[in-house]
Protein backbone atom coordinates (compact mmCIF):
# COMPACT_ATOMS: atom_id res chain seq x y z
CA UNK A 1 0.00 0.00 0.00
CA UNK A 2 1.46 3.36 -1.05
CA UNK A 3 1.15 6.39 1.16
CA UNK A 4 1.15 9.98 0.11
CA UNK A 5 4.28 11.47 1.69
CA UNK A 6 3.57 14.90 0.21
CA UNK A 7 0.44 15.44 2.25
CA UNK A 8 -0.15 19.03 3.30
CA UNK A 9 -0.18 19.65 7.04
CA UNK A 10 -3.13 21.46 8.56
CA UNK A 11 -2.83 24.68 10.49
CA UNK A 12 -5.04 25.61 13.42
CA UNK A 13 -8.17 26.07 11.31
CA UNK A 14 -7.33 25.09 7.74
CA UNK A 15 -4.37 24.16 5.56
CA UNK A 16 -1.98 27.06 4.93
CA UNK A 17 -2.84 28.63 1.58
CA UNK A 18 -0.50 29.90 -1.10
CA UNK A 19 -1.96 33.37 -0.52
CA UNK A 20 -0.91 33.42 3.12
CA UNK A 21 2.55 32.08 2.33
CA UNK A 22 3.07 34.75 -0.35
CA UNK A 23 2.06 37.46 2.13
CA UNK A 24 4.65 36.14 4.59
CA UNK A 25 7.30 36.18 1.83
CA UNK A 26 6.33 39.74 0.86
CA UNK A 27 6.56 40.92 4.46
CA UNK A 28 9.97 39.37 5.06
CA UNK A 29 11.49 40.68 1.83
CA UNK A 30 9.92 44.15 2.10
CA UNK A 31 10.96 44.69 5.71
CA UNK A 32 14.48 43.42 4.96
CA UNK A 33 14.88 45.76 2.00
CA UNK A 34 13.50 48.75 3.89
CA UNK A 35 15.85 48.15 6.80
CA UNK A 36 18.79 47.71 4.43
CA UNK A 37 18.05 50.95 2.56
CA UNK A 38 16.78 52.89 5.62
CA UNK A 39 13.30 53.37 4.16
CA UNK A 40 9.94 53.98 5.84
CA UNK A 41 7.92 51.00 7.06
CA UNK A 42 4.33 52.05 7.74
CA UNK A 43 0.97 50.34 7.94
CA UNK A 44 0.05 51.45 4.43
CA UNK A 45 3.29 50.31 2.81
CA UNK A 46 3.20 46.88 4.45
CA UNK A 47 -0.42 45.78 4.74
CA UNK A 48 -2.16 47.29 1.70
CA UNK A 49 0.09 45.50 -0.84
CA UNK A 50 -0.09 42.35 1.32
CA UNK A 51 -3.89 42.46 1.11
CA UNK A 52 -3.64 42.89 -2.68
CA UNK A 53 -1.28 39.90 -2.97
CA UNK A 54 -3.46 37.71 -0.75
CA UNK A 55 -6.61 38.57 -2.68
CA UNK A 56 -5.09 37.97 -6.12
CA UNK A 57 -3.47 34.65 -5.16
CA UNK A 58 -6.54 33.32 -3.33
CA UNK A 59 -8.89 34.18 -6.21
CA UNK A 60 -6.54 32.49 -8.70
CA UNK A 61 -6.17 29.51 -6.38
CA UNK A 62 -9.94 29.23 -5.95
CA UNK A 63 -10.62 29.36 -9.69
CA UNK A 64 -7.89 26.85 -10.57
CA UNK A 65 -8.71 24.37 -7.80
CA UNK A 66 -12.39 24.60 -8.70
CA UNK A 67 -11.54 23.77 -12.31
CA UNK A 68 -8.83 21.08 -11.83
CA UNK A 69 -9.44 19.80 -8.26
CA UNK A 70 -5.72 20.18 -7.49
CA UNK A 71 -3.21 22.95 -6.96
CA UNK A 72 -0.54 23.10 -9.69
CA UNK A 73 3.05 23.88 -8.78
CA UNK A 74 3.18 26.89 -11.09
CA UNK A 75 0.62 28.62 -8.84
CA UNK A 76 2.98 28.44 -5.87
CA UNK A 77 5.87 29.72 -7.99
CA UNK A 78 3.70 32.53 -9.37
CA UNK A 79 2.60 33.55 -5.88
CA UNK A 80 6.23 33.67 -4.77
CA UNK A 81 7.18 35.69 -7.86
CA UNK A 82 4.33 38.13 -7.27
CA UNK A 83 5.45 38.64 -3.66
CA UNK A 84 9.08 39.25 -4.66
CA UNK A 85 8.16 41.64 -7.49
CA UNK A 86 5.74 43.57 -5.28
CA UNK A 87 8.31 43.89 -2.47
CA UNK A 88 11.04 45.10 -4.80
CA UNK A 89 8.64 47.42 -6.64
CA UNK A 90 7.38 48.97 -3.41
CA UNK A 91 10.96 49.46 -2.24
CA UNK A 92 11.94 51.24 -5.45
CA UNK A 93 8.74 53.31 -5.37
CA UNK A 94 9.23 54.43 -1.76
CA UNK A 95 12.93 55.22 -2.09
CA UNK A 96 12.46 57.59 -5.06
Amino acid sequence: MATNSFRRENGILNPISNGFMSVIVYGMIFVSLMIAFNGPITFETLFIPAFFIYTVVRVCEYLIVKKKNSTPSWLAMGAFGLAVLTASGMTMFLLN
